[in-house]
């Protein structure tokens, strides 16, 4: 019984290396460079029901300005597995809309703080399958707090604000999921998510965003999609700004070399009505095993009345080493 026991215990290190080379096209000011992106250190555990995930980040500088330094915890929770789904307490990833689009560079919501967004709360989720066809993805989350931990650039987010912090943000998804047959499946997802944001001195705001999602996977090839609105009640004396955010996409995910196309959009609904857009078309080619290049290019553009100012226009190549 005892080695019985032991041998539910597991302890999974992993290790992903990113080396990143940037290569500007004609953007004023901007230089090229090639650094460390990140080296991300992570270790998965499970003993019985009780699991626990943590991923600590490293860089030669702070990836933004705002960041307490050039190491952090990107992600850190315990969890437990119930008959009806895994609760999960720490920080983790706000689940509004699609998690990722797996580019590289990113998109104009990863910009503005909508994705990859730890924060400290509680959740729960599952996938839980109904018939041979058909399957129901779940989840429900509450954030105590921000982990003031994402990829925005500052101004563009309320984390970069100083004395500035989220309370009380909840979060609820459902996606139906239809299993067509084997590797052929359409998920459907409807978000929904309230939150405070508290200012020293005020004004304070309350942010709510609503989300649909889908993606089709047909065989190698997965087409997605995603809108969200987003809403902010209050004085709009800083980020966020109230927005509607699309993002579509394709990608190829089999053998050596692996396609991917994804256009990004933020509509801002302030006396500006700026629009940006994303446009970035690239490839992983896998090198060898746990080796992989990736190669982006990135056309990205802010229309405000009649100005059309570039904000990137850019050549990205990186290296991945993953263990």
């Amino acid at each position: 019984k005892e080695g019985a026991k032991r041998s539910e215990d597991t302890l999974r290190p992993g290790l992903d290396v990113y080396l990143y080379q940037y290569v500007p096209l004609n953007i004023p000011g901007a230089r090229p460079k090639f650094e460390l992106y990140a080296a991300s250190f992570q270790l998965e555990g499970q003993h019985d029901r009780w699991g626990f995930v943590a991923d600590y980040r490293v860089r030669t500088t702070k990836l933004r300005s705002f960041f307490p330094g050039n190491t952090w915890l990107q992600q850190g929770y315990v969890s437990y597995k119930t008959d009806v789904g895994t609760v999960k307490v720490g920080s983790f990833y706000r689940r509004v809309g699609l998690v990722w689009d797996d580019s590289f560079y990113g998109n104009i919501q990863y910009f503005d703080g909508l994705k990859l967004s730890p924060d400290f709360g509680a959740g729960f989720e599952n996938t839980r399958k109904l018939t041979d066809h058909f399957s129901l993805e779940y989840s429900a989350q509450y954030f105590s707090t921000d982990g003031r931990i994402n990829g925005s650039f500052p101004g563009r987010d309320f984390v970069s604000a100083p004395n500035t912090r989220l309370k009380n943000d909840g979060t609820l998804r459902l996606a139906p999921v239809w299993n067509v047959k084997k590797d052929v499946s359409l998920t459907v997802g409807g978000s929904v998510a309230d939150g405070t944001i508290d200012r020293d001195g005020g004004p304070h705001n309350r942010r709510t965003q609503i989300a649909g999602d889908a993606t089709l996977q047909l065989g190698g090839i997965d087409t997605y999609g995603e809108v969200v609105r987003q809403s902010v009640q209050g004085s709009l004396v800083a980020a966020p700004l109230p927005a509607t955010y699309t993002l579509v996409g394709m990608r190829w995910g089999r053998g050596r070399y692996q396609p991917h196309f994804n256009y990004s959009q933020g509509n801002y609904h302030n006396f500006s009505a700026r629009r940006e857009y994303i446009v970035q078309p690239g490839i992983n080619v896998q090198l060898a095993h746990g080796f992989s290049f990736i190669y982006e290019y990135t056309y990205w553009r802010s229309l405000a009345g009649n100005t059309n100012t570039p904000v990137d226009n850019s050549l990205n190549f990186v290296l991945h080493y993953h263990f």
